[in-house]
């Protein structure tokens, strides 16, 4: 069974260091980067042997444990590294699996090779494990300093889970060197558990603030905590945040909201539009790439929608709108007139999502309303004869 594998990454950039960062987004598999630099790595692991040798008072790192990280001594390059850690992880998986504590070193000594650039890990762990982090000088290298003290900055009781918490949302991220590389796209939903993400924000962000003044820019709502409140960023910035190559669809979805009546409703429709494109990373970054006749879209925008647990009304009002939004950006930036002044769009693009018909609203029939008067009659006239003290309905002509 292999663990790891040499890929492509996906890039994001954080927007208070304007640092590269480069992303895993496999949900079960290191990633071993391609290109990082193995001049060093044989004094790393001289390092790791002398750490991996001190004396413990508790669970014992196995023989064969041991020799599945002395194995590494023979790497030389992204390949040869593919191999040791299957060879490690095929043991932690096997033999060791279930014996205390046998997971704790190969999980420490990977952490520093994350650290060191050479890895990211992966969304979850490819074995089931109740083991935390193993974190100290070693495997945190040269982080070790800032991520205990976003431990110190909290005031919650369960402050000693934090640099735990943090690094299950951070290393499947290479090349983050400082606090203000951590940003809200280093977060995947299959990660962290919401009060993991809570517990570390709140100091982050007061770190963040208190390292780098005004270019703090992220706030809870950038993290999901809490609901975010849009209704007056008609620009739509905050997609951008999170997300700068979605600056194509941010500029014509505010150009295209000028445009038009029921702006709650296009508003509404644009938010959930770029929220879909965020989640969808694979998905074009631009209006024009997104309906090209050859573009793939995966997922569709109704497979999407089908996920969200909107009401029929809901997805048909959404749809109809992002349909407007489409065919106005093909009539303005794609469509040309014929010798006859007649608007003939390129035959390149089209529009991917189809128009759906509005869910027709149950209507009363007049026997309906007719027996629904009828049966609040008597109560209208018993309310009236015990305001007149009568016993009957009044008539004129009657004393």
């Amino acid at each position: 069974m292999s663990f790891a594998f040499i890929g492509s990454p996906r890039e994001i950039t954080s927007a208070i260091t304007g640092r590269k960062l480069l992303v895993n987004d496999s949900p079960d598999k290191f990633l071993v980067l391609a290109h990082a630099d193995y001049t060093h790595y044989g004094a790393l692991f001289s390092t790791m042997v002398e750490w991996l040798n001190q004396p413990t008072k508790k669970y014992q790192v196995f023989p064969v444990v041991r020799e599945a990280m002395a194995a590494f001594q023979e790497v030389t390059g992204p390949e040869d590294l593919v191999i040791a850690i299957d060879a490690l992880l095929t043991v932690v998986v096997g033999d060791a699996e279930r014996s205390l504590g046998q997971k704790m070193k190969p999980i420490a000594w990977l952490l520093r090779l994350w650290v060191e650039g050479f890895l990211c890990f992966p969304d979850m762990l490819p074995f089931k494990t109740k083991t935390a982090y193993f974190l100290d000088e070693f495997s945190l290298g040269g982080i070790y300093e800032w991520v205990y003290g976003l431990q110190k900055a909290s005031l919650s009781s369960k402050s000693n889970s934090i640099p735990g918490a943090l690094l299950r949302i951070i290393s499947r991220v290479s090349a983050i060197v400082e606090s203000g590389d951590v940003c809200p796209s280093c977060y995947s939903r299959t990660v962290a558990l919401r009060h993991d993400l809570k517990l570390v924000v709140t100091p982050l962000l007061a770190l963040q603030r208190s390292l780098y003044g005004e270019l703090a820019c992220y706030t809870t709502k950038d993290w999901g905590i809490g609901k975010a409140s849009r209704v007056n960023d008609r620009q739509f910035l905050w997609s951008t945040q999170k997300d700068p190559a979605l600056e194509d669809w941010r500029k014509n979805l505010a150009a295209w909201l000028t445009k038009g009546r029921n702006l709650a409703n296009r508003t509404h429709m644009a938010n959930r539009l770029l929220a879909y494109l965020i989640e969808s990373p694979k998905l074009p970054r631009s209006v024009e790439q997104y309906c090209r006749r050859e573009a793939t879209l995966v997922p569709t925008r109704g497979e999407w929608t089908e996920q969200q647990g909107w009401s029929d009304a809901s997805k048909s009002s959404y749809s109809n709108a992002l349909v407007d939004f489409l065919d106005w950006y093909l009539l303005t930036q794609h469509t040309f007139e014929d010798d006859n002044g007649h608007p003939v769009r390129s035959k390149e693009y089209f529009n991917p999502v189809p128009r759906i018909p509005m869910p027709a609203s149950p209507s009363k029939s007049r026997k309906n309303a007719a027996s629904t008067t009828s049966a609040s009659a008597p109560a209208r006239w018993k309310r009236r004869r015990k305001r007149r003290g009568s016993t009957g309905p009044s008539r004129k002509g009657r004393g």
